[in-house]
């Protein structure tokens, strides 16, 4: 009986984070007045809804609902003042099927340009992809997002875990292919080639998509590259605390702060602005539901750094 009673409670427990779904979590450290040298960031805590991937039909239905899902979240940080909003992996699409690309999910990029997204007639970029192009300049705010991205490459198409950077006038600003793919789920596509650093008027940041946070040459390539800060999308909600530790990792060994976005789980999860050093951390607990993080960081001193390109 005492042990029926432990089962019962950890399955409730890991229903938690679904059941609270419709109300989100708000963790705001920002100042009550934002300070003229400061930048405020919001980086999201949500999971991706990836029930029916099979048919391009229900794989649209959820892209949908997740874009949705975001669309919200941003919304509630840009009425909080954020400047920069920050998605998850696979936040829109869901994480993928080994070996399968689902092609109805992709989506062709233009290179970076200052002309806004949706004004230039671009072959073969997705609807969502044009819906953050709106959003963030209705909002006057930059959003990195994560997209699955189609390339044809001498004649063969290859998909790849792309960030993408998009500013407050809608135009892209920049993009990352994730180079260190996860060997168990991203069998399909092909790694990146080249970190990214990009310029902001708020300061220099670097890319990192969740396993990168494995390859600590790559965080110096950053942090070389003259990055302020550094970005972390991730799926790391099925693993205990692998996540929060790796940012830690990350923060500690760079010497950088990271601002992480990442899926909620139970026992896992996690989300926050993660500064070098032990209790610096402004996060959402393991046991978070969706949500966002809110805070304000220094903006760094001009340097003469030059940001590399985004591929």
């Amino acid at each position: 009986m005492p042990r029926m009673r432990f089962l019962l409670l950890f399955a409730a427990l890991w229903m938690l984070p679904a059941c609270a779904s419709k109300g989100y979590r708000i963790v705001d450290s920002s100042a009550e007045e934002k300070q003229p040298n400061t930048v405020r960031v919001a980086m999201l805590h949500l999971g991706a809804r990836k029930n029916g991937r099979e048919t391009e039909e229900s794989a649209l239905a959820d892209l949908a609902y997740n874009t949705g899902e975001a669309e919200k979240l941003i919304r509630i940080a840009a009425e909080r003042g954020a400047q920069m909003v920050i998605t998850p992996e696979y936040g829109n699409t869901g994480n993928l099927i080994p070996e399968r690309a689902r092609p109805w999910l992709s989506t062709s990029l233009p290179e970076p340009s200052r002309t806004p997204l949706f004004f230039a007639r671009h072959e073969g970029v997705h609807a969502y992809v044009l819906k953050y192009a709106r959003l963030a300049a209705e909002l006057k705010i930059w959003i990195v997002t994560d997209v699955m991205e189609r390339d044809v490459v001498e004649g063969e198409t290859k998909y790849y875990n792309c960030g993408l950077v998009i500013d407050d006038r809608g135009c892209v600003r920049a993009t990352y292919r994730k180079m260190y793919l996860w060997a168990m789920t991203e069998m399909a596509l092909e790694p990146g080639t080249q970190p990214t650093v990009f310029e902001t008027p708020f300061g220099r940041f670097g890319m990192l998509i969740c396993s990168d946070a494995l390859a600590p040459g790559l965080w110096t390539d950053l942090v070389n590259g003259g990055a302020d800060f550094i970005i972390m999308q991730s799926h790391w909600a099925p693993t205990p605390y692998v996540g929060t530790f790796a940012m830690g990792n990350v923060a500690g060994y760079s010497g950088k702060t990271v601002l992480w976005s990442n899926h909620p789980g139970f026992l896992a999860g996690g989300a926050g602005v993660i500064r070098p050093g032990f209790g610096n951390d402004t996060s959402i607990g393991t046991f978070g539901r969706a949500g966002v993080v809110i805070d304000d960081l220094e903006i760094p001193d001009p340097t003469d750094a030059v940001a590399k390109t985004p591929r």
